[in-house]
């Protein structure tokens, strides 16, 4: 399992404030800026896994990777503005754009990546 996170830095943002929330779900990544992008690449999810947990969105998060699954790969976004603000939600439309996780793997690796030890 291999998983991409990225965000785009909009003009109108900070990079700062988008680094403080792309931190937000991945504490212990490092992020380059490629292209006006916040890029990191990592197969550890663990923290990600935990705020799943806490929020009580794995189900939701379960059936948006589902449905976008093609190709050994799904892809999540989660609010970017609310990330900043230490919160966790699915994406919705908003003029900011998402913090967005490509993840390559089965279904299976993806699950793990969503349930944790709770999944078997």
């Amino acid at each position: 399992m291999q998983a991409k996170i990225f965000a785009q830095v909009n003009k109108t943002e900070s990079e700062q404030k988008v680094r403080k929330a792309l931190h937000y779900l991945f504490p212990e990544k490092e992020f380059e800026l490629e292209d006006n992008e916040l890029v990191s690449r990592t197969k550890n999810l663990r923290k990600l896994t935990e705020l799943l947990e806490q929020k009580k969105i794995r189900d939701t998060v379960q059936d948006i990777a589902e449905r976008n699954y093609f190709n050994e790969k799904t892809t999540l976004k989660f609010n970017k503005q609310a990330a900043s603000q230490k919160d966790l939600n699915v994406y919705e439309e908003h003029p900011l754009g998402p913090i967005e996780l490509e993840i390559d793997g089965s279904e299976e690796e993806i699950k793990k990546v969503i349930w944790g030890d709770d999944y078997s």
